[in-house]
């Protein structure tokens, strides 16, 4: 079976976030397959990582004034994920305006 977050997760805080996570990867039964597709935590130099930070705490503060969603910094699913036994099987990075902003992981149990 498989388990898709796509841009679900981030409108969460960081507890409700970990907790959801936790209940999705019990819904996936051996040999599952979870999908999550969020903005990319942030790297390289420092130039790049204060773009990313400056558009994802841009895109953070819309979702807030439009739907209430928590403003939070950009969640770093790959470690949540092999905590619950699951292994990066395959990540996509989606780039725009020539920074990579989105990330889409496949992991398995």
């Amino acid at each position: 079976d498989m388990v898709v977050a796509n841009f679900f997760l981030n409108v969460f805080d960081r507890e409700k976030m970990t907790a959801l996570l936790g209940h999705l990867a019990k819904l996936c039964k051996t040999k599952g397959r979870f999908v999550i597709g969020d903005f990319c935590p942030t790297h390289g130099n420092w130039v790049n990582r204060a773009v990313q930070n400056t558009y994802w705490f841009t895109a953070a503060s819309a979702f807030f004034a439009i739907a209430g969603n928590a403003i939070h910094e950009i969640y770093n699913y790959e470690p949540l994920l092999e905590k619950h036994g699951f292994k990066i099987k395959e990540q996509v990075d989606f780039a725009l305006m020539g920074r990579t902003f989105y990330r889409a992981l496949l992991a398995e149990n």
